[in-house]
């Protein structure tokens, strides 16, 4: 987890005045993504055994933060065509290894 915590803090670090916001996306989101319902501590659960994201369409912008290695630490395949990424730099490192 060092290694996608370093690659975010360099993505999503301080931003200055010609970056892109972060994409910040929240437990809620990928629960909605995934159809998982259910109390918190069940749905973090359910969120953390997710191999396959789903994330198409979701009107995502800026620069991807770091909250997919977060909640998602067991995700290898991200589904994130058709939203407005600048950046995806947050999964370098540690995810690189995963998907290859």
């Amino acid at each position: 987890m060092e290694a996608c915590e370093s690659a975010a803090s360099s993505a999503c670090g301080e931003a200055s005045a010609d970056d892109a916001p972060c994409a910040d996306v929240s437990l809620a989101l990928l629960a909605k993504a995934a159809g998982i319902s259910g109390r918190r501590g069940e749905t973090l659960s359910a969120v953390a055994k997710l191999t396959h994201v789903h994330l198409a369409e979701r009107e995502l912008t800026g620069r991807l933060s770091d909250s997919l290695c977060t909640h998602c630490p067991a995700a290898c395949v991200l589904y994130l065509y058709d939203n407005r990424l600048a950046d995806v730099a947050a999964l370098s490192g540690e995810w690189s290894d995963r998907v290859g």
